[in-house]
């Protein structure tokens, strides 16, 4: 379907029209019918997770084609103010862990191969928590005022034994 120029519809949560565009006059490149355009829209005054709508009407279309629509999420924060560094090390060998998740809320991060991950986020109180397949991490409180930087210590913990149930 040839749908260049076709108007899509952006909306709020109370399904009221806040930005709109028009599809582009080629589709995506390495696609052959993804159209897509760049819509500006406004963001909430208010900090929070908040949800809206892209539609797709179908009207004036020369060949029959069903309107589309999806929903997506919008997370609004604070401006960061400081740098928190995580470093995330194997509690008894000190080995740098890479590509833990680092996770403060809406703020997240993947540690590198030196084992560090830096966020930067507004002040505040902040659940820390580290996470990768075969590691074990404690979550903590992060307090940030100023810039910061924490080591957390992971454990190795042992796979599962897929047979453990039947060797009692």
């Amino acid at each position: 379907c040839a749908l260049q120029g076709k108007k899509i519809l952006i909306s709020d949560q109370a399904g009221t029209v806040i930005a709109h565009g028009y599809l582009q006059e080629t589709p995506w490149p390495g696609t052959s019918a993804l159209y897509w355009t760049d819509v500006e829209m406004p963001a909430p005054a208010q900090e929070g997770m908040f949800w809206c709508t892209v539609n797709f009407a179908a009207a004036d279309v020369e060949t029959p084609h069903d309107g589309a629509s999806s929903k997506f999420s919008v997370a609004i924060v604070r401006p960061p103010e400081h740098r928190l560094t995580v470093e995330v090390l194997e509690k008894d060998s000190k080995t740098p862990i890479e590509d833990a998740q680092v996770r403060l809320g809406a703020y997240r991060a993947a540690t590198d191969p030196s084992g560090r991950a830096e966020v930067a986020m507004p002040k505040g109180s902040y659940d820390l928590t580290v996470w990768k397949v075969g590691y074990e991490a404690p979550s903590q409180i992060v307090d940030v005022r100023e810039d910061v930087s924490i080591q957390i210590e992971a454990v190795i913990v042992p796979p599962e034994n897929p047979d453990a149930a039947w060797l009692m």
